[in-house]
């Protein structure tokens, strides 16, 4: 029997970290522990203004303008499967601020309005240590989890879909650290 996730997360991947990045790569959860995450490339060629492009963010990522031609899909693809997905839903993130920006970006590309929330995984995490006796010194715990979490996901980091792997490993840590 499947079990439903009662936190679900997203990655995102950018063009780089500037002004005028647009998100290259979007992974989100799946709606039970036995699925993989929900994982897609978009290729940056539908959308006139996607031409910032950053070598040292590719080679954080690995992800080439070559592996988008071939593999990317359409913005308004992601897009509508993100909303079909996880409408009504809050999608806990890691990366703030960055993540928004990207997933706004891809969402209005798409000319398609967003009808899901983004929290802070973060601040998720701490809430859930609130309510156990750890609450003075959570940071501390969340940190030591996420080394756990990291080594036991492997995989290469900065990959939407094992960062989300890795944020939904961590959550089930800290409630098991409840």
């Amino acid at each position: 029997m499947k079990r439903e996730r009662i936190y679900r997360f997203l990655d995102v991947e950018a063009s780089s970290l500037g002004e005028a990045s647009y998100p290259i790569e979007v992974a989100w959860s799946a709606t039970d522990y036995e699925e993989s995450p929900h994982c897609w490339l978009i290729a940056p060629c539908f959308v006139e203004t996607w031409t910032d492009w950053d070598p040292g963010a590719q080679a954080v990522h690995g992800i080439s303008r070559s592996q988008l031609a071939a593999e990317g899909v359409e913005p308004s693809l992601v897009a509508a499967h993100m909303n079909q997905s996880v409408g009504g839903e809050t999608l806990y993130c890691d990366g703030g601020e960055f993540d928004i920006f990207w997933i706004d970006r891809l969402f209005e590309a798409a000319g398609v309005q967003r009808h899901f929330r983004i929290g802070d995984a973060r601040q998720l995490f701490h809430r859930l240590l609130d309510s156990a006796s750890v609450v003075s010194n959570r940071d501390t715990i969340v940190d030591r989890l996420a080394e756990q979490a990291r080594q036991a996901v492997g995989g290469r980091r900065h990959r939407a879909a094992v960062d989300v792997q890795y944020l939904e490993h961590l959550c089930e840590l800290v409630q098991i650290a409840e």
